[in-house]
């Protein structure tokens, strides 16, 4: 696993750098913002995550326990249910 992360790193970096958005464009952001990032996900995922939730006032960052950077793909059951409380304002642990 480390090596496939290693061997994908330069093309991820370059989509970083094409779709990296500005701090104007965070501050911009006027809708209800959900930030996922899993616990076990890289270092660089968080620093971005915090990034846009500092600079977008209605940006909020949720951990998710236990989970990596491939959460969507590999638990899309906890990343429907958090969408699914998101969507309807509902606390955690209350379906």
């Amino acid at each position: 696993m480390l090596l496939d992360n290693a061997l994908s790193l330069p093309a991820e970096l370059r989509s970083y750098e094409e779709h990296w958005w500005d701090d104007e464009t965070l501050r911009g952001l006027t809708v209800p913002t959900k930030v996922l990032i899993g616990a076990q996900s890289p270092p660089f995922n968080r620093l971005f995550a915090d990034h846009l939730s500092a600079l977008s006032p209605h940006a909020t960052v949720e951990v998710l326990p236990g989970q990596e950077h491939g959460a969507p793909l590999n638990a899309p059951e906890v990343i429907a249910e958090v969408i699914r409380q998101f969507w309807t304002r509902e606390p955690a642990g209350a379906h």
